[in-house]
């Protein structure tokens, strides 16, 4: 192929939108017409947020996800965008007390109630106000101290940093939760 026709391919008229009913709202680059916010296939996500509906943008950034924990010498969760336990390394293992080998996925109350999560005076603290909750719920990422008991029935006091993954600031397609055992105190 010739430069010239390499050239004259790579040329494509731009789509104008004034006055078309599929013109982007304010704030949006014409190229999200292609990908319109959506929400889960089902209404009811494990936190309430709109999620991506493009199932290769999702399994690609979940696939993605899952390399990096596995990479982490952090114990590291991910979570898809219904909330369900889609991985967690092999890190994450001694302070959780059980393999992944061993659990498997978990759905978002299933995790939640698998480890019994508690505030450090010993309150249960409700899924939403778990840091992958507020990642999830808020978009953003949250950090907070918990006591867990792990699935080898020995209590552990963690530090949980969770954050969202997001293909866009309104779409969640999942979140990643970092934790380590917090020291003994002296």
């Amino acid at each position: 192929m010739s430069s010239t026709n390499a050239a004259a391919m790579a040329i494509r008229p731009v789509r104008r939108f004034e006055g078309s009913s599929d013109a982007p709202s304010a704030g949006f680059h014409p190229r999200d017409v292609r990908y319109p916010g959506r929400v889960a296939r089902s209404p009811e996500t494990a936190y309430g947020r709109p999620v991506a509906v493009d199932d290769q943008q999702r399994e690609l950034i979940l696939i993605l996800a899952r390399d990096l924990t596995s990479r982490l010498a952090t114990a590291a969760f991910v979570v898809d965008a219904d909330g369900t336990l889609a991985y967690f390394n092999e890190a994450a293992e001694p302070v959780l007390g059980a393999s992944y080998a061993e659990t498997g996925e978990l759905p978002a109350g299933g995790w939640a109630t698998e480890w019994d999560p508690r505030d450090l005076d010993g309150a249960p603290v409700p899924l939403e106000q778990l840091p992958l909750g507020i990642a999830f719920r808020e978009g953003r990422p949250a950090h907070l101290p918990l006591c867990i008991q792990g699935g080898d029935g020995i209590e552990r006091t963690i530090e949980v940093t969770a954050f969202p993954l997001c293909a866009r600031p309104d779409q969640i397609l999942g979140a990643i939760a970092v934790f380590w055992e917090r020291p003994a105190e002296s």
